[in-house]
């Protein structure tokens, strides 16, 4: 990209094109600028397209949260005091400086075009997010039809229209469970304690109106 003269703070943009293997943008911003010569006042003229932005993903501790970023979505540019590119392309501390011991020219760059950052998610007004929870945290799609929520009295939901799927080699629930709905296990169920069919305990229940046999003998197999 070419060097641009305007000195730069930060712009709102929208992203063009995202690369979810290195994590970058195209982004436009989202204003315009004016060139004025002796023949012409406020010609207008737009920005060039950004590219190679990197989009901040929260993390730290070896952990970070996730987030598809798609064409249109809205953004916060930040363009920063020194260049970057020793650290966007080579994942460099410094700078550096040339074999004369000068400080190389990106150095001396100062909130300029080519080094930008973005922020995913700063939305215009009308284009705020919809049933916007106010007293509860929550991740959740725009249409807030999928959502895991944190409720203030300790409560936390989970809502999906469709399947919630839990793979792990073991899973442990400590406490009470009720399920509105049926159960299929297409595993082995085991109880420590009873069973109970309303109730009818598996452990003590009897049969009325049948024959006992002799002693030491066994019934048959249960039928379906």
């Amino acid at each position: 990209m070419k060097e641009w003269v305007p000195i730069l703070t930060h712009y709102p943009g929208k992203i063009l094109e995202f690369d979810p293997v290195k994590q970058v943008a195209k982004i436009q911003i989202q204003r315009e600028q004016y060139n004025n010569t002796l023949h012409s006042l406020y010609e207008e003229y737009e920005f060039p397209i950004l590219q190679d932005v990197p989009v901040q993903f929260p993390q730290g501790g070896g952990y970070c949260l996730t987030f598809p970023v798609t064409a249109g979505d809205n953004c916060l540019i930040d363009f920063c005091d020194k260049g970057i590119s020793h650290w966007l392309y080579e994942g460099k501390d410094k700078i550096g400086t040339y074999s004369t011991g000068l400080p190389k020219s990106e150095y001396f760059r100062s909130y300029n075009i080519n080094d930008a950052v973005a922020m995913v998610g700063y939305n215009p007004i009308p284009k705020a997010i919809p049933s916007f929870n106010s007293s509860a945290p929550e991740l959740r799609n725009a249409a807030r039809s999928q959502r895991i929520t944190l409720l203030p009295s300790g409560k936390m939901e989970v809502v999906t229209p469709s399947e919630l799927d839990i793979t792990a080699p073991e899973t442990v629930m400590n406490g009470n469970m009720t399920i509105n709905g049926n159960l299929h296990v297409t595993g082995l169920i085991t109880s420590d304690t009873d069973v109970r069919a309303v109730t009818v305990s598996l452990l003590t229940h009897i049969h009325t109106s049948v024959t006992p046999g002799p002693v030491g003998s066994v019934s048959g197999a249960p039928k379906p």
